[in-house]
């Protein structure tokens, strides 16, 4: 299913980066901003992720994101809201 979702995702958007680590991937891209995907599973692999990443936005909504983010160490900072200007 993964790699149907990432063809689908470099049929849509401008993909320039992508890496694996053990099972997991990082992909950024940019599609009306520039934006970083990650999949995982394992906790050891998002540490190693997390060492390559100085920062994450994380719609607060998300719960089980948010609550990964801080167990990896990521400290709650400040609320982003994004906009369009017509």
């Amino acid at each position: 299913m993964r790699v149907v979702r990432l063809i689908s995702l470099k049929l849509t958007l401008q993909l320039y980066y992508i890496e694996k680590v053990g099972n997991s991937v990082i992909i950024k891209g940019t599609s009306d901003r520039d934006w970083i995907y990650i999949s995982s599973e394992s906790k050891e692999e998002l540490q190693i992720i997390k060492g390559k990443l100085p920062f994450v936005h994380i719609e607060e909504k998300n719960e089980k994101s948010m609550k990964s983010a801080v167990s990896l160490g990521f400290k709650k900072d400040r609320v982003v809201n994004w906009f369009e200007i017509e």
